[in-house]
């Protein structure tokens, strides 16, 4: 053993300077250094005209031992190679190619983890070449758990879910989160408060990081349904986090139920159908519409008849009442729909109310609209009131038919009283300042100085005027 060593130490450090070195060497990896797998290291080498190297070695940087594998490589194959002192027994040399001689390190560990291995290749009395190989071991990540996960919440408070899983190695892998809502993907990045702190327990490595990341959201209504997934991500086995976590096991992933957000009743309506003007033998369908989860119970009352029985069909957020041959007096009035939910033993309702007119057959229809709507809101109960009627298309004619005749009439009559104030204010200004009449001039002989000729009357022309009052 002792002249061996010696002879290395001889190989490594004669005549340094003495000789070219025109050999190259390169190490490799052959396959994927996974934990619990086999490695293997490949020395392979080439040499220039001339050169005959004899003797590699393989050495790792934490053993002193130069004779930890030694190959004797200037004979036929396979080559022969003596084990050292100082290699485990987890490692040996395999059937070694021309110019190339391979290392087999089998069940790999964490302890593998950051070894550098070197190739030695040379001839005696000459400087070797040296190629170094870094020995990562990889480490692939574990499929993800949840914890503290609410899919049971009321509106405005958190939902929550922590996500733990080994991302492998150190700064190779991390834990991302994903969102989705009835299947499909949504972005609520903004919204997301999300911490990571890395965490130890027995049995862990140093060449894997176990994760802890943390999730936060503001329950809102819209985030009804919505579920939560936590991916690792791996630069070694899963770069990217895949659209969907459909395959636990290969994705890395792991997805939540579909949360329930909780909250009271609210926005409650009232409708009625036809809107038009009702009268006796109709039907109307009432509807009532409210918002709430978990689901209302809908309660329907006529107000001053409260013990009659009002029958109702629900679906979902709606409740309505169908009234067939309507009875003037028995049918209109106010009707009250109440819909209410419990939420953590907590009752809330909402109240609205409609009202009803109802008409004779023969009695005209009303010709004008009135709408009234009010609206009280106090923790837990919410409180509409409306009253609408509605004139038909063959109504409105009538009254427009109508109005054209008053218009006519009216225009007529403004004109006649016209003429008459126009003959009142003549008759009172003749009374008033009386009537001039032109008076005749006098009959008057006229007289002829021929003594032939008879007198004649003639008028004589006057200009006066007598005023006389009627």
């Amino acid at each position: 053993m002792t002249e061996r060593f010696v002879i290395f130490r001889a190989f490594l450090v004669a005549t340094l300077c003495l000789h070219v070195n025109t050999i190259d060497v390169t190490t490799t990896w052959l396959n994927d250094t996974i934990i619990g797998t086999t490695a293997t290291l490949q020395c392979s080498w080439t040499v220039a005209s001339g050169e005959n190297p004899t003797q590699i070695v393989y050495s790792p940087n934490n053993n002193t031992d130069p004779f930890y594998f030694s190959c004797d490589v200037n004979t036929d194959l396979p080559y022969s190679c003596t084990r050292g002192p100082s290699a485990q027994n987890r490692h040996n040399i395999t059937s070694s190619l021309l110019r190339s001689v391979s290392m087999l390190i089998t069940n790999l560990q964490c302890s593998d983890d950051g070894t550098s291995y070197f190739c030695f290749v040379g001839e005696l009395y000459k400087s070797p070449t040296i190629s170094q190989s870094l020995l990562r071991v990889k480490v692939t990540p574990t499929v993800p758990t949840l914890s503290n996960v609410q899919t049971d919440v009321q509106e405005n408070s958190n939902i929550t879910a922590t996500c733990t899983a080994g991302v492998g190695y150190p700064n190779a892998g991390q834990i991302v989160w994903k969102v989705y809502q009835n299947g499909q993907s949504v972005d609520l990045s903004p919204e997301l408060m999300i911490t990571a702190v890395n965490v130890t327990q027995s049995g862990d490595d140093r060449c894997t990081v176990r994760t802890q990341s943390s999730v936060t959201l503001i329950a809102k209504r819209d985030h009804q349904n919505i579920s939560l997934a936590c991916f690792v991500i791996n630069q070694d086995f899963k770069p990217t986090a895949p659209d969907t976590c459909t395959n636990p096991e290969t994705d890395y992933c792991i997805q939540t139920n579909p949360i329930v957000v909780t909250y009271p009743v609210s926005s409650l309506s009232l409708t009625r159908e036809p809107a038009s003007t009702l009268y006796e033998g109709n039907t109307v369908t009432l509807k009532c519409l409210v918002d709430g989860n978990p689901l209302p119970t809908f309660t329907w009352t006529k107000y001053g008849d409260e013990n009659r029985k009002i029958s109702s069909e629900m679906d979902g957020l709606y409740s309505t009442v169908t009234l067939t041959s309507l009875n003037k007096t028995l049918d209109s009035g106010e009707y009250n729909c109440t819909a209410s939910n419990v939420i953590k033993n907590v009752n809330y309702a909402a109240i609205g109310v409609i009202a009803l007119d109802i008409y004779e057959a023969t009695t005209p229809a009303p010709t004008t609209t009135t709408t009234t709507t009010t609206t009280t809101t106090t923790e837990q109960t919410y409180r509409s009131t409306s009253s609408t009627e509605t004139i038909s298309a063959e109504n409105i004619n009538a009254v427009n038919n109508s109005d054209s005749n008053k218009v006519s009439l009216i225009a007529v009559g403004v004109i006649l009283s016209s003429i008459i104030i126009v003959q009142l204010i003549i008759i009172f200004l003749i009374r008033r300042q009386g009537i001039c009449v032109k008076k005749p001039g006098e009959r008057k002989p006229h007289i002829y100085n021929h003594p032939n000729k008879e007198s004649e009357y003639d008028y004589v022309n006057n200009s006066n005027y007598n005023c006389i009052e009627i």
